[in-house]
């Protein structure tokens, strides 16, 4: 099961990845869609959203986890940096740097197995 969850955790942040360098045109749809007011949202909005709550999900659920000081700089980084977001440089930096901790995680679960929290005793 708990590969299942590191491969979920994999595709998310690949998806992520891939919008952050794609997001021009994402936030010029969405600016769009509110400046219209229309309630219905194009697919890729849609399916945007969902990655993002599948993520925070996904980060939540990881607390419980032997890497949860990895899970809970993800989710300072997506919380307190929610402002900067607008910002490219801060957008793609921080779409790579979730991208490396979560390939980090994936590669620990699956090949080294070491304990994360090891490192603190």
């Amino acid at each position: 099961m708990s590969d299942i969850y590191y491969m979920v955790g994999l595709f998310i942040a690949v998806f992520a990845e891939q919008y952050a360098f794609k997001s021009s045109e994402w936030r010029d749809s969405i600016k769009v869609k509110i400046k219209t007011e229309t309630e219905t949202w194009d697919t890729e909005t849609k399916g945007y959203f969902g990655i993002g709550m599948m993520y925070l999900v996904w980060t939540f659920v990881g607390l419980a986890s032997d890497h949860w000081p990895v899970f809970l700089l993800l989710i300072a980084m997506g919380v307190l940096g929610g402002p900067l977001k607008k910002f490219a440089p801060y957008r793609y930096a921080d779409a790579s740097i979730s991208l490396a901790m979560v390939l980090a995680m994936v590669i620990n679960h699956f090949h080294f197995k070491i304990n994360p929290l090891s490192i603190f005793q």
